[in-house]
């Protein structure tokens, strides 16, 4: 526990939230069909607190979220991702209706082999060439298109 208060405490220092991400997840929250949470290797305290370091938690729907103390397999934690919103929800949440918004070539097949949509966000190590190449179905260079990252996990996820 400790270890993760100096994390925090360097988090809330040097930390930085990237270019539009603020304004997506924002706009992602305000909009009632859809439903969002976290899928991360990091177990859920830890996961909390890194985002509340960044004041992004306020976005978040934790109780509904797969995390690294859920399974090893990333992939296996759409599936409780899933699951979790289902319960809470009474909505039927699948591979039609589930997108994973990530930066990595990890995000992508784990969407991929979870049962997930997938849009790659090119603000990692990952080019948009190699996201788009491991399957993603829609790739941006960041998320400074608000509306357009909105629309898109609505069309990917059956909304329109």
């Amino acid at each position: 526990m400790a270890a993760m208060k100096d994390k925090y405490d360097d988090l809330r220092r040097r930390g930085s939230v990237l270019p539009g991400a603020r304004e997506a997840l924002a706009a992602i929250l305000a909009d009632d069909s859809i439903h969002q949470s976290v899928l991360t290797g990091n177990i859920a305290s830890n996961a909390r607190s890194k985002l509340t370091a960044l004041g992004l938690d306020e976005f978040i729907d934790f109780e509904t979220g797969g995390f690294g103390s859920d399974d090893i397999s990333r992939p296996r934690l759409v599936g409780h991702a899933q699951r979790r919103a289902q319960a809470k929800y009474k909505a039927e949440f699948d591979e039609k209706s589930t997108v994973l918004i990530g930066d990595t070539v990890r995000d992508v097949r784990a969407a991929k082999l979870g049962g997930a949509r997938v849009i790659g966000v090119a603000t990692g190590v990952d080019s948009p060439a190699t996201l788009r190449a491991e399957g993603a179905d829609m790739v941006f260079d960041d998320l400074r298109d608000t509306a357009a990252v909105v629309q898109t996990v609505k069309r990917l996820a059956g909304q329109g």
